[in-house]
């Protein structure tokens, strides 16, 4: 019996105690004598005179010699087109430990997140420019909220593209004021 008789269940082939015999059959150097097979037919076929069988030593010496010069036509074809096209600093890679993002920082946490130990986690910077002011206000847009509108701290002005008029914040304050004293 060659497959599994096991292979339905979810059983795998250590648990069971007879897995059939191709597991032998693909294990060790099978493969590789496969391999080497189909090679020695491959090269019969080109003309050359070779059998694994009858001189495994030939046979294992014109594997090797092969497979030498095709890694050398590969390599030479490859500098070639790189001479002709260039790109060979996209050939280059950084280390390994640089792409998999691994360091060898070590850093305690507590149940509340802050560091026990070790380096400071970085500041994150937001992807948005915070703090810029724009047509001479003196606050961001949305510092100031009222009746519903949000607006400049600076001027109350509620007009997003509004131009700053710090005078009319002046006034404002002390109309302010006045109401504050009629009370």
């Amino acid at each position: 019996m060659r497959e599994n008789p096991y292979k339905d269940t979810s059983k795998e082939a250590e648990q069971v105690d007879y897995a059939g015999e191709n597991f032998i059959r693909f294990s060790g150097d099978t493969s590789k004598h496969a391999q080497a097979q189909m090679f020695a037919w491959e090269a019969q076929h080109a003309g050359v005179d070779v059998h694994l069988l009858a001189e495994p030593t030939k046979a294992e010496k014109l594997k090797v010699a092969y497979v030498g010069k095709k890694e050398d036509i590969k390599s030479s074809i490859q500098e070639n087109i790189l001479e002709r096209y260039g790109g060979k600093e996209h050939l280059r890679f950084p280390p390994k430990a640089l792409l998999l993002a691994q360091t060898e920082q070590y850093a305690e946490y507590s149940r509340t997140g802050k560091i026990i130990k070790g380096a400071d986690k970085a500041v994150i910077s937001s992807r948005y420019e915070e703090d810029i002011y724009f047509n001479n206000h003196q606050s961001v847009w949305g510092s100031y909220w009222k009746d519903g509108q949000w607006g400049f701290r600076c001027c109350h002005l509620t007009l997003r593209n509004s131009y700053c008029t710090v005078e009319r914040s002046k006034d404002i304050e002390e109309g302010k004021k006045q109401v504050l004293r009629w009370l």
